[in-house]
């Protein structure tokens, strides 16, 4: 299984890496043209009410993990949840977020779900077919 790495957008994760944003909504300051990531897959983000409900407020983040959780759950059939795995199949990737506090973002629980997923295909065969 490759790696996945988590790095806010900002960060410098070397020429090599591949970055995908997983955001929601586009960051602030950031030009479209020479954007630092090669994909932007909003489609694996939290869903605009979870979002809003969640806020980023540290009590709730237990909450919110199983919330997203079950959100990501959903999208396993999604072109955005499709196309991440299969990127995820073929090489190390980063999970490129604009938030602040990474470990209180999506983008753990994300990584969680993927390595999960990837894991339970290394033992019971791919369960959804690659793009």
């Amino acid at each position: 299984m490759n790696a996945i790495q988590m790095a806010h957008v900002r960060d410098d994760t070397g020429p090599d890496s591949y970055r995908i944003l997983v955001d929601r909504l586009w960051p602030r300051g950031v030009r479209t043209e020479g954007a630092p990531w090669q994909k932007w897959l909003k489609g694996v983000a939290p869903s605009a009410s979870l979002r809003k409900w969640y806020g980023h407020d540290p009590a709730l983040f237990q909450t919110f993990r199983a919330r997203h959780l079950a959100e990501l759950h959903n999208q396993i059939g999604s072109p955005d949840m499709l196309h991440l795995l299969e990127l995820a199949r073929q090489r190390p990737l980063v999970l490129v977020t604009a938030t602040r506090d990474i470990d209180l973002s999506q983008v753990p629980i994300l990584r969680e779900f993927l390595e999960s997923t990837l894991a339970q295909e290394a033992v019971n065969g791919p369960s959804a077919p690659a793009l």
